[in-house]
């Protein structure tokens, strides 16, 4: 097997193009595993590494902060966090809160069916 992340042509195979008409430079070849056993050949020659861990920062999150005037847990269990009173009114209120993303909370009105 070859790895080839060159900008030249290789005409002898339709899939290769000339990326150095477009302004591309040679490319990189990096190899990631947690056991590497490949040793075959590669252009420009290649670098490994072991997969490191992936952090997101400031990834957004989005939840809902009250049904109709009652506030949800802000760790609900999924389980009757809130309870609306048989005489509530279509359409509800739904107030969501947001985390790393603008605007910080927002409302909608939902209908619920009995």
């Amino acid at each position: 097997m070859y790895f080839n992340a060159s900008s030249g042509d290789n005409l002898s195979d339709p899939k290769f193009y000339n990326c150095a008409n477009y302004g591309a430079s040679e490319g990189r070849v990096r190899i990631e595993a947690e056991n590497i056993t490949y040793t075959g050949r590669t252009y420009p020659a290649y670098t490994t590494s072991t997969p490191g861990p992936v952090f997101l920062s400031n990834v957004p999150s989005l939840r809902i902060a009250s049904v109709a005037g009652s506030a949800v847990p802000a760790i609900p269990t999924g389980n009757a966090d809130v309870v609306l009173p048989a005489d509530v009114a279509n359409p509800v209120t739904v107030n969501f809160e947001t985390t790393s993303h603008q605007p910080q909370s927002f409302t909608r009105s939902c209908y619920f069916f009995k």
